[in-house]
């Protein structure tokens, strides 16, 4: 009760601290968007109504079309390396692209790297700048994955006017 009452009585001047009446809503968000935060603004804006015009979606980090759909040619070792760490997958001679994929998603939770069989990419499982997926040969003959590095990228917006990026 104490705590209730501080909260709904606690002023400065005639603005409510603790009431929840500075609190912002959020507009004109893109529907993707499950939770933004505003967490701290310029003296004199709060309470109020922010629009939210994101300028550049987050991406996953994304290799298109690394695994042919011809399949791997031969026996060949790669490493698979994301945000979350590094796996070294096995590819037999004759793995079809859903096979290959198959074999780089049963690393997804220790790498953070997940493959497509129907479109051969293969991509990082999350958003963001700090998401990446790299693919190299360790050994053996890799004709049916290309190798390479990329990162994802960070949503940029225009928040109440200024433009910010977020991370993911």
């Amino acid at each position: 009760d104490g705590l209730r009452r501080i909260g709904s009585t606690t002023k400065f001047g005639s603005q409510h601290l603790a009431n929840g009446s500075q609190a912002f809503t959020v507009e004109n968000a893109d529907p993707a968007f499950s939770d933004i935060q505003i967490q701290q603004t310029r003296s004199g804006f709060a309470p109020g109504t922010v629009n939210v015009d994101v300028t550049a979606a987050a991406a996953k980090g994304q290799l298109g079309g690394a695994i042919a759909a011809a399949g791997q040619a031969g026996d060949a070792q790669i490493t698979v390396r994301g945000a979350s760490g590094t796996a070294v997958v096995d590819l037999a001679a004759g793995s079809t692209r859903a096979e290959v994929a198959s074999a780089i998603n049963a690393f997804t939770d220790q790498t953070g790297v997940e493959a497509d069989a129907g479109t051969g990419e293969v991509r990082a499982s999350a958003v963001g700048s700090s998401n990446f997926v790299d693919v190299r040969n360790l050994s053996g003959t890799l004709t049916g994955v290309t190798e390479g590095q990329v990162h994802g990228s960070d949503v940029q917006a225009r928040v109440g006017g200024p433009q910010v990026s977020g991370n993911g």
